[in-house]
């Protein structure tokens, strides 16, 4: 039984004598795709790729020139977020009885 067991592993890895060649040929590949992904990741990184205009509330994804609505907005999502484990507990004690 360890016999059929070392001569598996044996299988899948071979002593590195015989695999000095394909080490080498391993490493080139992972070499190679590092410098891919590498290279890759540069080019996404880019900023030179979009343009986006330099002037003040433009690189939000809201208005800021409404500062009533702006207001109401932020109350209402930061109000919800700090309420929300506050109303958890409470429709849990309600359901609770």
């Amino acid at each position: 039984m360890l016999l059929k067991k070392r001569l598996s592993l044996s299988f899948l890895f071979p002593p590195l004598s015989q695999n000095t060649l394909s080490l080498t040929m391993y490493a080139n590949v992972l070499a190679r795709s590092a410098m891919r992904s590498r290279v890759a990741s540069r080019q996404v990184m880019r900023s030179d790729l979009y343009h986006f205009s330099n002037s003040n509330g433009q690189n939000i994804p809201f208005n800021t020139t409404n500062r009533p609505a702006l207001a109401l907005k932020m109350i209402s999502f930061l109000g919800l977020g700090f309420a929300a484990p506050f109303l958890g507990a409470a429709w849990q004690f309600h359901k609770a009885g």
